[in-house]
C-alpha cells in the first residue's frame, strides 16, 4: 500500500494570492516613493524657478536635517553678504541645482532653497512641498520595503508548500522529513475536524506521547490518508463514505 500526496490547490493558490498582493503593493508604494512623488515635486520646483523640469537637478542633501544645521549657522547673523551666504549653502547643501548671477537654487526631493539678492540684500527662501512632504515620501519607501520583506517571507513559505510531500506506506506516515511508524501511532484526535478541518495523529516518540496535525486544507489526498490510517489502526474516522458509492459523505468541513 502506498498513498502519495502533495498540497491542495487551495493552499498553494492562497500563498500565490498573498505573494502577488504583497509584491504588487510594494511596487505601488516604491513607484510613488522613489519616482512619482519626487517627480511631482520637481515639477513644482521647476515652475517656481521658471525652467523646464528636465533642467532641475535633484540634490538629496537638500533635506530637513541639513536645513536645521544651516539655520544654526545663520542664526547668529542678522544680515550676511550674498557670497558668504552662497558659501554656507554650498557647505551644507552641495552645489546648487541652478545658478544665475543673482539667484542660486537648491532642489531636494521635497523642498527647494533659493538664495537671491533683492533690494541690494541677500535673501534666503525655503519652501517645503505641501503635496508630497519629505516624511510622506520616506513613508512610501518604508511601506515598500516592509511589503517586500513580507512578500519574500510568503515566497519562502510558498516554496515549502509546493514541495510538501505526504506518503503513507508500509513503513508508516512520512510528512516531508517527519516519519511516524505504524507501531508508534496510538490515536486520532478529531475534536477540531468539523470546525477547523484538521485532526491530530497521536504517537509515541522517545517515550513521550506526541501529536501531529494533519490539515484537510493542506493535504490533497487527506481523506484517503486518514481513512487508510483509521482502517489499519482501528481508529474512529472523522470521514465516512457511502458503502455503495464509495463517495465521501457531507460530514467533511466546509471550504472557506
Amino acid at each position: 500500500m502506498q498513498i502519495e500526496s502533495g498540497t491542495t490547490k487551495w493552499w498553494r493558490n492562497r500563498h500565490l494570492m498573498f505573494l502577488a498582493m504583497f509584491l504588487g503593493f510594494a511596487a505601488y508604494f516604491a513607484y510613488d516613493g522613489f519616482y512619482a512623488w519626487p517627480a511631482a515635486n520637481v515639477r513644482w520646483a521647476a515652475q517656481a524657478m521658471g525652467v523646464p523640469p528636465e533642467r532641475v537637478k535633484v540634490n538629496e542633501q537638500v533635506n530637513t536635517s541639513a536645513l536645521k544645521l544651516l539655520e544654526a549657522d545663520l542664526k547668529q547673523k542678522e544680515s550676511i553678504p550674498f557670497p558668504e551666504l552662497i558659501d554656507k549653502l554650498k557647505a551644507r547643501l552641495g552645489e546648487p541645482s541652478l545658478a544665475k548671477e543673482q539667484e542660486h537654487w537648491w532642489v531636494g526631493p521635497a523642498m527647494y532653497v533659493k538664495a537671491a539678492i533683492q533690494d541690494g540684500k541677500a535673501q534666503l527662501v525655503i519652501e517645503l512641498s505641501k503635496e508630497h512632504s519629505e516624511s510622506s515620501i520616506r513613508g512610501q519607501k518604508w511601506f515598500a520595503a516592509a511589503l517586500l520583506v513580507a512578500g519574500l517571507v510568503v515566497r519562502l513559505k510558498l516554496l515549502r508548500v509546493v514541495t510538501t510531500r505526504v506518503v503513507l506506506d508500509d513503513s508508516g506516515l512520512r510528512y516531508n522529513s517527519r516519519h511516524i511508524p505504524w507501531e508508534a501511532m496510538t490515536g486520532l484526535r478529531t475534536d477540531d475536524y468539523q470546525h477547523k478541518g484538521w485532526v491530530y495523529l497521536e504517537y509515541t516518540g522517545g517515550g513521550v506521547t506526541r501529536s501531529f496535525r494533519l490539515d484537510s486544507y493542506h493535504i490533497e489526498k487527506f481523506n484517503e490518508i486518514i481513512n487508510a490510517i483509521c482502517e489499519r489502526k482501528g481508529f474512529n474516522p472523522p470521514i465516512t463514505t457511502d458503502s455503495k458509492t464509495g463517495e465521501v459523505e457531507d460530514d467533511s468541513p466546509p471550504v472557506g
